[in-house]
């Protein structure tokens, strides 16, 4: 642009008005499809019509919830709106795949097969976003901190007739604005794919003990009660999908305990060390405690 003859701020207002009309094409492609006459005529459903911005945004879920607000929803209105891959049919196969192979495989081997690990080769690759995006969230919750004490350090310069140049506060104001609004967008999009994993979870598990149920011969059923069918079904099934949405805070959480004593140190130095060793020490104690309410939830 300089071979133009263009002046800085010549490039600058060139940039500004580049960066608002990719927006503005981001913006008007995220908008829900579905309107012209072919697209009407499409039986894919509107999760399937939308972008990935518009999912990243949830946009495509706006005129369900503007149509809930006016009059009362039916199962028509919301029909098409669940991801492909964790429907039932799908869900089960790729699952019952994976198990029947794992069962073969222990059988070979002489060993018990594990479902957690069939559940985690299930899912694959959907770990990796799900991971990311946990993290991500994880860092940017931390560097709130760090570009407000640099905010604070801004505005005590102009205590001195050498302050800081004006233009760096804005920087760091709009860094904060834009830190809590990408660590929230992160948060969302985690939970938004591991609760997927977990639906899909429980539909393949749901899915296969029916059809085991329908495969049980007269000794097995004798053995298996419909109660207990029904409670693999509804209860266990059901426990892993409320569980697996905690599954990468073992990494998550090891990784902010370590981000936050590393700051904490920058602050206060060797102190930090005491506050943990006080936390360490009271870990045997919670989990005694905690032991005791799950025996006592037990025979409730």
């Amino acid at each position: 642009m300089a071979l133009l003859g263009q002046t800085g701020q010549d490039q600058f207002k060139a940039f500004v008005a580049f960066f608002a009309i990719n927006l503005l094409g981001f913006v008007i492609e995220a908008l829900p499809r579905g309107r012209t006459k072919v697209q009407k005529g499409s039986n894919a459903s509107r999760y399937n019509k939308s972008n990935l911005l518009s999912r990243a945004t949830f946009q495509y879920l706006q005129p369900i919830v503007t149509k809930g607000f006016r009059t009362p929803l039916t199962n028509k209105d919301i029909s098409g709106m669940m991801p492909e891959h964790i429907k039932s049919v799908p869900s089960y196969e790729r699952l019952n795949r994976n198990w029947e192979a794992a069962v073969a495989k222990s059988q070979a081997r002489g060993v018990k097969p594990s479902l957690l690990w069939t559940v985690l080769k299930t899912q694959g690759w959907m770990w990796v976003p799900i991971f990311a995006f946990r993290l991500s969230s994880s860092i940017l919750t931390f560097v709130l901190p760090q570009l407000l004490s640099q905010l604070l350090g801004f505005i005590g310069s102009f205590q001195s007739p050498n302050h800081q140049p004006v233009e760096l506060g804005i920087i760091l104001a709009f860094g904060m604005f834009f830190a809590s609004l990408l660590s929230t967008f992160c948060m969302a999009q985690f939970f938004q794919l591991v609760m997927n994993v977990g639906i899909e979870v429980r539909t393949g598990l749901i899915a296969m003990i029916y059809r085991k149920s329908l495969k049980l011969s007269s000794a097995a059923k004798q053995k298996s009660t419909a109660g207990e069918i029904n409670n693999h079904m509804s209860v266990d099934a059901e426990k892993w999908c409320d569980a697996l949405p905690f599954l990468p805070m073992m990494i998550s959480t090891p990784f902010e305990v370590v981000l936050a004593i590393w700051m904490l140190y920058q602050q206060i130095g060797w102190s930090v060390f005491t506050g943990l060793g006080a936390i360490l020490a009271l870990t045997p104690l919670n989990a005694v405690i905690a032991r005791f309410f799950m025996s006592v939830r037990r025979h409730l």
